[in-house]
């Protein structure tokens, strides 16, 4: 008798066990809420059998369009506490400003490299070949005002490209040449936007690959899934922009100098042009390869990715706390402002984070630049090259969502997404727990470097890379790579007035002939 209880007991023990394991994940929804307006991405959700809810407690995923969103929709009436659950993600990482933030990412790039440069290479080496993104010259004190004029005063081919902190969509960007830049040293009026943040300051990059002569920039879109361990995928299309007018060097333009396509829909003939100024990946592949050689395309696809890596490496540690943020004047205090009283994001809730990188290319060298990482970028597609980039991007983030969400709910390692789940044009870059990295070639890949020595050439030759670089020097182009043409004159551009904008109904026409722009070789341009 005293057997059979004590078996009924063990079998209670048992079952009471069994009950508490946790779930499989089956009985996750798929539900999101949209906070701030995400108008494309609710589209592409909810045609991917996702279901919007505005109750918070009830969304597997959480979308906050400004970070600020975090205080006025998510903090308790008292901005002391929300209410999410470990069974909720959101598209927000703590910290992910200092890799978003254009003044910060400099600083922790070098600090990154301080650490980490002599273990593989020697010390003069490391100063040519960290240049993964433009050159930030902060101005943290009178000091550096001192030092800068003294750098640059016998430079006088540099130019210096001043931009809002927070700027979007061209706006607000000047490039100084060498006399102005002095000028707005002497005078603390002009460069206090500096000193407090509000602006940066970088060395104008002054030789971009050109596409049929105009001025081009590259981006790639890529998700961050977890810090601990990093887990991070990228997407398989790219975004390529145009400028609308041939690039030079002459006075500022933005027609000419400013790669974003905001800045050049004031443009008179953009109607005209609109649709040659985003360009498919196959397009630029084409193009690259057919001018550079057959291994172009893919040694700057591999060190764009591998300055995705090298940023990461630099900032996450800080994110997991396990370095310290750097210590900064206090007019440059880390973090984004939030509401006032708002207490620091704490959350129980997962994140995860979608970023687009955008690379200028070096024209001599193929190496890329990364110009910023934007976290709020835009989304529109239906009338534009992004129709092949955006729908698989948003729809795969919620794939990975609901997987990632399963597996906390199952008490699974978030690194076993990586073998559960493929969305469509998603690649894994980085799986920390297995020591996966994807940024290196497998094989030797020749293309073509210009410079009229080889010395710049050999400068970039990373030693990890088994890339043969051949020199490629014109000599009908000058030093930057132009086309030298003494007879050419400078176009006055043509500017929209307020009222022709306010006319402009955007429609969609047929593509101009690219004859006008060089050889044909795009094979399938699409519309903006």
């Amino acid at each position: 008798m005293r057997i059979n209880n004590l078996l009924t007991t063990c079998l209670l023990v048992l079952l009471a066990l069994c009950t508490t394991i946790p779930s499989n994940g089956d009985d996750v929804e798929k539900t999101f809420c949209s906070i701030g307006g995400a108008y494309t991405a609710e589209e592409l959700w909810e045609s991917h059998g996702w279901t919007q809810s505005f109750d918070l407690q009830k969304c597997t995923f959480i979308w906050l369009n400004l970070v600020e969103d975090y205080c006025t929709e998510l903090m308790d009436k008292k901005m002391e506490r929300n209410f999410l659950t470990s069974r909720q993600m959101v598209n927000f990482f703590q910290g992910e400003d200092i890799f978003v933030d254009k003044g910060l990412l400099p600083r922790y790039l070098k600090r990154y490299e301080q650490k980490v440069c002599p273990k593989y290479l020697k010390a003069d080496e490391c100063v040519e070949t960290w240049d993964v993104v433009p050159e930030l010259l902060p101005i943290d004190s009178e000091r550096d005002v001192h030092e800068l004029e003294q750098r640059f005063i016998e430079e006088k081919d540099t130019k210096i490209i001043l931009k809002p902190s927070d700027g979007a969509g061209g706006s607000g960007v000047k490039v100084l040449q060498h006399d102005e830049f002095i000028q707005f040293l002497h005078s603390p009026k002009e460069y206090e936007g500096v000193m407090i943040g509000e602006d940066i300051m970088q060395v104008y990059f002054q030789t971009p690959y050109l596409l049929h002569n105009h001025k081009s920039e590259v981006a790639l879109y890529w998700t961050l899934v977890s810090i601990d361990p990093l887990i991070v995928y990228y997407l398989d299309e790219w975004q390529i922009r145009r400028n609308a007018e041939p690039f030079d060097h002459g006075q500022f333009n933005p027609y000419k100098h400013v790669t974003n396509i905001d800045a050049q829909k004031s443009h008179k003939k953009y109607k005209e042009l609109k649709k040659s100024l985003k360009w498919r990946m196959q397009d630029y592949k084409e193009y690259i390869n057919t001018d550079r050689g057959s291994g172009a395309f893919e040694y700057l696809f591999s060190q764009m990715k591998r300055s995705i890596v090298r940023v990461l490496n630099a900032t996450v540690p800080t994110m997991k706390g396990e370095e310290p943020y750097i210590d900064l004047p206090e007019s440059l205090l880390l973090g984004y402002y939030l509401e006032e009283g708002c207490s620091p994001w704490k959350s129980n809730a997962f994140s995860i984070g979608t970023y687009r990188s955008d690379f200028m290319v070096d024209e001599l060298t193929l190496r890329p630049i990364m110009t910023e990482v934007q976290s709020n970028f835009g989304a529109g597609y239906k009338t534009s090259a992004k129709k092949y980039i955006i729908p698989p991007l948003f729809r795969g983030m919620v794939d990975i969502v609901h997987e990632v969400t399963h597996l906390r709910s199952a008490g699974r390692p978030v690194n076993e997404v990586v073998n559960n789940i493929s969305p469509a044009h998603f690649h894994l870059l980085i799986n920390e727990a297995d020591d996966f990295y994807d940024d290196k070639i497998k094989k030797n890949r020749n293309f073509k470097c210009k410079s009229t020595d080889g010395i710049r050439c050999d400068k970039y030759k990373d030693p990890e890379y088994t890339v043969e670089i051949k020199n490629k020097f014109d000599e009908n182009t000058n030093m930057f790579g132009d086309i030298v043409d003494n007879e050419k004159k400078e176009e006055t551009p043509q500017i929209l007035t307020e009222r022709e904008l306010m006319n402009d109904d955007n429609e969609d026409i047929t593509p101009p002939s690219f004859t006008e722009f060089g050889s044909g070789v795009l094979s399938s341009m699409d519309e903006l």
